[in-house]
């Protein structure tokens, strides 16, 4: 892609995308032992759901059922990248209409990781939730409680639509960070978002 175009990806760019993932595919499964029997990742155009869904190919592979679809979220993005948003509510609590966006709540995680079940895992491509998370904003009082229900609703609704969820820990663990643990000492710098991640059933 071309840097900083997020937009709808032009036919040049999600074939060379989806020339990629097959080269990919083709090259490992081409090197012998058991590697043609590999579990193998590829990635949607820019890691986006619409995208997979709209462009994506799967790769032909040499045997069924060990592809996994990539895809990364981060709806809606005032809430959980921009530092500079107003937005720092989010979801059925959110108490205050001006710091929340009229969209991408609950029932659009939802939608948009069924039409990914849907689409992949009903036709025996796994599906991998590759990044997601929100940045901390610890100069804002409230953001810390729906920072933890925005997690903790994603990975339950990722886990309910058979992906498998892995959070973007990046190791900052600053204003507008997104570790979970300190790396230097392995301590827990969020146990809140942290217990709220990994107890989904």
């Amino acid at each position: 892609m071309v840097e900083g175009d997020y937009g709808t990806p032009t036919q040049e760019y999600y074939t060379v995308q989806n020339s990629f993932n097959q080269t990919f595919v083709d090259t490992v499964c081409a090197t012998g032992g058991l590697n043609p029997t590999r579990y193998l990742v590829v990635q949607s155009f820019n890691t986006n759901i619409d995208h997979a869904i709209d462009f994506a190919v799967i790769p032909e592979d040499t045997v069924q059922n060990r592809l996994f679809m990539e895809v990364h979220f981060y709806d809606p993005y005032n809430f959980t990248l921009n530092a500079n948003s107003g937005i720092t509510q989010w979801g059925s609590g959110a108490t205050d209409p001006s710091k929340t966006e009229s969209w991408a709540h609950e029932s659009y995680v939802n939608s948009q990781f069924n039409r990914m079940k849907t689409h992949f895992v009903n036709n025996g491509v796994g599906l991998i939730l590759g990044e997601y998370g929100v940045i901390s904003r610890p100069n804002v009082w409230d953001h810390g409680q729906y920072r933890v229900y925005w997690n903790e609703y994603v990975t339950q609704s990722s886990v309910n639509h058979q992906m498998v969820p892995v959070y973007w820990d990046n190791g900052y663990a600053g204003d507008g960070g997104m570790a979970l643990f300190d790396r230097n000492n392995g301590n827990w710098l969020y146990p809140d978002l942290i217990n709220a991640i990994v107890n989904v059933q």
